[in-house]
């Protein structure tokens, strides 16, 4: 899934690819972690949820580490979706 630079998420995406100035892994983590969650509990149309979703599980999937510091995003997702 692509998201184009005039959808609402892109800057996000970003943002996200961003915080990897974070010299150490820990610190990243966290800063991704609190990011999405925030980004998760924001009011998201069903679309952009589901896009959101996507990023948070394939950046997870790359960097395991994630799943501890953005699993309180990805469960808030998934229920806004009713999954």
């Amino acid at each position: 899934m692509y998201i184009s630079s005039t959808e609402k998420l892109s800057p996000a995406i970003k943002w996200i690819a961003a915080a990897a100035a974070y010299p150490e892994l820990p610190g990243w983590c966290k800063f991704v972690g609190e990011w999405v969650t925030e980004l998760a509990f924001l009011p998201l149309s069903a679309e952009e949820i589901t896009i959101l979703l996507f990023h948070v599980e394939v950046l997870c999937n790359i960097v395991p580490e994630l799943w501890h510091t953005c699993g309180r995003a990805q469960a808030g997702l998934k229920a806004a979706l009713g999954v």
